[in-house]
């Protein structure tokens, strides 16, 4: 007997939020972190791990910082950007508790490249090389950040 299961519709939403599948098999993809149309759909971003970042919406608005890890869900760690303080209950004797503060992950949406010869945030843009290696440049000075 044929396998008559059916594919997930393909619905956007303009909100960031993960892939999930909702009820009638409609598969909720956001417009904004993913390609519309793509058969496999996986969350686009504009900056690598490594790369020096301005925070440009939320409390730490203004920091500029390293890009520690890329998430699969259009979200970024950065170094000292979104501190929360964790409490981490003793539970052997002689165990201390303690509260340590911990960076959480942002969407790296509200990140942009830190470009540090025009000293101002920039757009990232892509530009084929001579070789037809695919690079990506900074579109304040042009200059190359891979």
């Amino acid at each position: 007997m044929p396998n008559t299961k059916k594919k997930p519709v393909k619905r956007y939403t303009k909100a960031a939020v993960k892939p999930f599948v909702k009820k009638g098999s409609k598969l909720l993809l956001s417009r904004a972190l993913n390609k519309v149309g793509a058969s496999n759909p996986r969350v686009k971003s504009h900056v690598k791990c490594g790369d020096e970042v301005v925070v440009i919406a939320g409390a730490d608005k203004g920091k500029i910082s390293k890009v520690l890890e890329v998430y699969q869900n259009g979200k970024i760690l950065v170094e000292g950007v979104n501190i929360k303080t964790k409490h981490k209950k003793a539970y052997a004797p002689g165990q201390e508790s303690e509260i340590s503060k911990v960076e959480s992950p942002i969407y790296a949406s509200n990140v942009m490249i830190w470009d540090e010869t025009a000293k101002k945030a920039s757009r990232v843009g892509k530009k084929v090389l001579e070789n037809g290696k695919k690079v990506r440049i900074s579109k304040a000075s042009g200059e190359q950040l891979d």
